[in-house]
């Protein structure tokens, strides 16, 4: 993974922040929200597929994406992509990801996780299975998360409740995913924290790793 590939993953995660700030404020439309959301999702499918594919091939794959999303969203206004169209596929490709860990001979992605973070290794057996049963409840939540979602995009009528839905949902995951570092650290010793998780998440390269080792 290059400095420049990091550091521009930062910024674009720093950008959505902003703009959704923004929306909340009032200060930014439904419509640049859209075009930040488009743009970021095209990072992301850049960045998930580079590793896969090729430089070349991710470009063009994520650049087709962005066009073709943009032109479906201008022909049909009723059409809501943000934040569901972020949402949708990112819990989907999570939840198969978390699922696929745990069939049989595969290691649970969030002990490959910790392998990446390397502050210490995992030869405790309770904790592995406890990770175990995370990665099972993370695959859970993300499927429903991406249900809400993909409702969220085509049934204007009932947007607002699933915004509701998908608000206390993405909440109990922050605060889950802050309490079950508490509970490691404190049950099982464990050096890794949330920061740190959420330091190593966002690094572009680390999902296409999962994908490929778990």
């Amino acid at each position: 993974m290059s400095l420049n590939r990091s550091s521009i993953g930062y910024l674009i995660v720093g950008v959505l922040i902003a703009a959704l700030a923004g929306r909340t404020a009032g200060w930014v439309s439904d419509k640049a929200l859209d075009i930040v959301f488009l743009f970021s999702f095209a990072w992301f499918a850049y960045s998930a597929l580079l590793m896969r594919i090729g430089t070349a091939s991710a470009i063009m794959v994520s650049l087709s994406l962005f066009v073709s999303l943009l032109v479906l969203r201008h022909s049909f206004p009723s059409l809501r992509y943000m934040p569901y169209l972020m949402i949708a596929p990112v819990n989907f490709a999570l939840s198969v990801l978390f699922a696929r860990g745990l069939m049989p001979g595969r290691r649970p992605v969030l002990l490959t996780l910790i392998d990446i973070i390397g502050m210490a290794p995992v030869v405790d057996t309770k904790f592995q299975r406890f990770v175990a049963r995370q990665c099972l409840l993370w695959s859970v939540m993300a499927f429903g998360t991406a249900l809400l979602a993909l409702a969220g995009i085509f049934f204007e009528t009932v947007r607002p409740a699933i915004s509701l839905a998908l608000e206390v949902l993405i909440g109990a995951q922050v605060i889950w995913f802050a309490l079950s570092h508490y509970y490691a650290s404190r049950r099982y010793h464990r050096p890794e924290t949330w920061w740190t998780t959420l330091k190593t998440m966002v690094r572009p390269d680390v999902w296409s790793r999962l994908g490929k080792m778990s």
